[in-house]
Order: C-alpha cells, then structure tokens, then sequence
C-alpha cells in the first residue's frame, strides 16, 4: 500500500471504530474524489441519512437500526479493504483535507430504549466551565 494512503485508510478505520460515521464517510469520500468506488461511499452516506432521518421520527425500532447500522460500518470497512489491496493512490486534494479534517470534531453517540442518535459536534466540546 502506497505509504500516503495508509494513515488516511487507518484513521477512518478508527473513526468507523468509535462510530463516527458521519466522519468516516466523509474522509472516504475524500479519497474517493478520482474512483468508480466513489460511488459505493456515496451509497452509504444516503443509508446513514436515512437511518438518522428513521430514528428523528421515529419509524425504525432500536434493533433494526442497529443491525442497519452495524451493515454500514461493514461496508466502509469493505471499502476500505479494497482500497488497501488495490493500492490506491492519494489524491492531491485529499492529501490536504485529510490532514486537516477532523480536527475539532468529536463524536456523540446517545442510546436508549427507545432512540438512538448518531451526530457530531464541532468545537470545543470539551470546554466545561
């Protein structure tokens, strides 16, 4: 694997990790920018829209959101494989964004009986006074 790829490929295998998806698919996309996979990670941001969309309404039950959710982690990480074993070059744009992407972003994942909630923050969440 190209050395430029391994770092942005092992930081959104730890943001699916942390279930910050919504992270996650964004740096795939990134990377994304110049290959037919583009496609695929584009296919799992509309499935996360539409789960996030299920659960603010309420028409979708915790397990089938979950099991919805755990598909999604599965498929960013079969990207990322592919990615790994067709040896994938970094795009220039992505070298950048990838550096700097999220910096100031931090996960919130709240569950329940009765809901779930999946998101991110920006800014300083950490700032208690």
């Amino acid at each position: 694997m190209m050395k430029d790829m391994k770092e942005p490929l092992e930081r959104i295998k730890r943001l699916v990790g942390q279930g910050r998806l919504d992270t996650a698919i964004g740096a795939l996309k990134e990377l994304l920018l110049a290959h037919d996979m583009l496609n695929e990670a584009i296919l799992q941001s509309g499935r996360l829209t539409l789960l996030q969309k299920q659960l603010r309404e309420g028409t979708i039950d915790w397990n089938d959101a979950s099991i919805t959710h755990v598909n999604i982690m599965e498929a960013i990480l079969g990207l990322v494989d592919i990615m790994e074993e067709e040896d994938l070059k970094l795009p220039e744009e992505a070298k950048n964004k990838n550096h700097e992407a999220g910096k100031t972003e931090n996960n919130i994942q709240v569950t329940g009986d009765s809901n779930m909630v999946f998101g991110s923050v920006k800014g300083n969440v950490n700032n208690h006074k």
